[in-house]
């Protein structure tokens, strides 16, 4: 992991511009000193005013806000934790983080 880096990115399509109300929260993982990246989806949506970007991400303003901010990051070590593992060969690998190791890499390569 060295040449990797993971944050939390909030509002990446622009939504809120568009009218919308709320945005996806998403984790990019980025190869350092390159362009190349991947995002994945938390699943989260937040309106613009439940969002803060303290300790990475923290939910406010939120009835779960704790619960939301828990779900985030241990999303975020999970795939940390992919990452770091010996499932991890190249950037691509990252988007199936959470599949089964024997789904993902064929015997007949």
């Amino acid at each position: 992991m060295d040449n990797l880096s993971l944050r939390f990115v909030y509002d990446r399509r622009n939504e809120i511009a568009k009218g919308k109300s709320v945005a996806h929260l998403h984790i990019e993982v980025r190869q350092n000193k390159t362009i190349n990246r991947i995002f994945i989806n938390t699943y989260i949506k937040l309106k613009p005013s439940e969002y803060s970007d303290k300790n990475g991400f923290t939910c406010k303003n939120h009835p779960n806000a704790a619960a939301i901010t828990a779900k985030a990051h241990h999303i975020f070590i999970e795939v940390e934790e992919f990452v770091l593992s010996d499932n991890y060969r190249a950037l691509e690998d990252v988007k199936n983080w959470d599949k089964d190791e024997t789904l993902i890499h064929s015997i007949f390569v």
